[in-house]
């Protein structure tokens, strides 16, 4: 199989999931690799204007769960990713449209984490409705980031 169908066929099995089988817990190799994937997207100017947090501790998860409309799968998943945007890092260079940027490259970085969530055989669900005062103070999210989304990542459960 050649690179280019490879990564369309990763793409395309790439789906949202929403049962989780909460016994399973993800191998450090493997999560090692879900963070490290999370910087091989673009970035504007190279920055990385971005902070990835993990949280696997299930009282942590449920909390969680609780501020982002109790959404029950969350604390089924093995490990939940904040995903946040830090500007500060962009505007410097680029002033106000830095902002932006930030935000691109933080959902960018989302995204690898999905598709290399699949590559391991693992699944995912992107979660965009967040109450960010309330991540914000689960994950300790210092002030000049903004918690812009959610990544559940664990195996889904078989039926």
């Amino acid at each position: 199989m050649e690179l280019r169908d490879f990564i369309l066929l990763l793409l395309k099995k790439r789906s949202s999931c929403r049962y989780f089988d909460k016994q399973y817990v993800i191998p450090k190799k493997n999560l090692e690799t879900l963070i490290r994937a999370s910087d091989y997207g673009p970035s504007a100017g190279n920055l990385r204007a971005y902070s990835i947090y993990h949280e696997e501790n299930h009282k942590k998860k449920k909390e969680i769960q609780k501020a982002i409309l109790d959404q029950g799968f969350i604390s089924d998943a093995s490990t939940v990713f904040c995903i946040c945007a830090a500007p500060v890092k962009s505007t410097e260079k680029y002033g106000e449209r830095g902002k932006l940027y930030a935000v691109q490259d933080a959902t960018i970085s989302g995204m690898c984490i999905t598709v290399a969530a699949t590559a391991i055989d693992l699944d995912s669900c992107w979660v965009g409705s967040i109450n960010e005062k309330e991540i914000r103070k689960i994950y300790g999210i210092p002030e000049q980031e903004i918690p812009l989304s959610l990544v559940c990542v664990g195996r889904a459960q078989r039926f």
